[in-house]
């Protein structure tokens, strides 16, 4: 594993640079409960409120038709809102313009350094991040456990 002199956010690993981990599932931080999305960075880990609430209330009231509608009416809002502040933090800039579309209306709940003191526990449905007096971030997203312990093994957090 080697890192990209240009971006100290990259990890060079089997041929491909990774530089972040993005997932939607359920985040919760302390009381602060529902759908959202978990960054992992290199040297960071994000927990994020996902801002398509149309979308979700469209999905609950009318299907797939409803989620489109309020697809629709999340895209509008959001070119009428100004960008959310945390996305002027530098490892947040450091992302591709997927990454940066993904999280554009999202808001922040905590971001904690990932690292050896962080304990990281795998869960049935996802995995617990803790860290001393800092919020703990619980995210349940069944399916994307082998992407995410794929990444913490690359970054060196854990082995197997």
């Amino acid at each position: 594993m080697s890192q990209d002199p240009t971006n100290p956010y990259s990890v060079t690993d089997y041929g491909a640079v990774v530089d972040y981990l993005l997932l939607d599932g359920n985040v919760n931080v302390g009381k602060d409960k529902g759908l959202g999305q978990l960054l992992m960075t290199r040297t960071s880990i994000f927990a994020l409120r996902a801002g398509n609430t149309s979308m979700q209330t469209g999905m609950a009231a009318g299907g797939l038709i409803g989620a489109l509608i309020g697809h629709w009416l999340d895209k509008r809002r959001a070119k009428k809102l100004p960008p959310s502040e945390h996305l002027t933090d530098p490892e947040l800039q450091n992302l591709d313009a997927k990454g940066h579309k993904r999280i554009a209306q999202s808001r922040l709940l905590a971001k904690l350094p990932l690292d050896q003191s962080m304990v990281i526990e795998r869960t049935w449905l996802g995995y617990t991040f803790t860290l001393h007096d800092q919020p703990t971030i619980k995210y349940q997203g069944f399916f994307n456990k082998k992407k995410i312990a794929q990444f913490l093994e690359a970054s060196g957090l854990i082995s197997h």
